[in-house]
């Protein structure tokens, strides 16, 4: 499988895994950005990126970003249909101004397979052995 990547600018790093084995790919600000205290920006990337047709990217928190900046990311699915610009919604969840500079990896994204299942309407959705419940049900620790 192939995954095509368009540069929007010419110095923009292209997401690449740091190690063999790593799951997800490195997203790179395409430039500076200030946060200040709960801010929510969206960084760009410099990037169009075409998903293969039968599957998705999930934009997901780099471990070291949110830990040690206390970036988080938001509204991180992107569908194979869209061409445009990649944009990374984050969240500054820390009470300091946060600066990431361009070319920073600020987020990750996985590129993973999409079931589409015929939506059926029914009178009562079938049991299982959860049933209802939610948060917490199963159990404290």
């Amino acid at each position: 499988m192939k995954m095509e990547i368009e540069k929007l600018r010419a110095d923009v790093p292209v997401p690449k895994m740091a190690y063999e084995d790593d799951a997800a790919y490195d997203l790179y600000a395409a430039e500076d950005v200030v946060f200040a205290p709960g801010e929510r920006r969206q960084v760009p990337t410099g990037l169009k990126i075409a998903i293969p047709r039968g599957y998705a990217g999930l934009i997901r928190d780099r471990s070291s970003v949110a830990w040690k900046q206390g970036l988080t990311t938001l509204a991180g699915v992107i569908d194979s249909g869209y061409r445009g610009e990649w944009l990374v919604v984050l969240l500054n969840t820390s009470r300091e101004t946060v600066r990431v500079a361009k070319h920073t990896r600020v987020a990750q994204f996985l590129v993973l397979p999409v079931a589409q299942p015929e939506i059926q309407v029914v009178e009562k959705v079938t049991e299982s052995v959860r049933g209802e419940g939610g948060f917490g049900s199963s159990g404290q620790h």
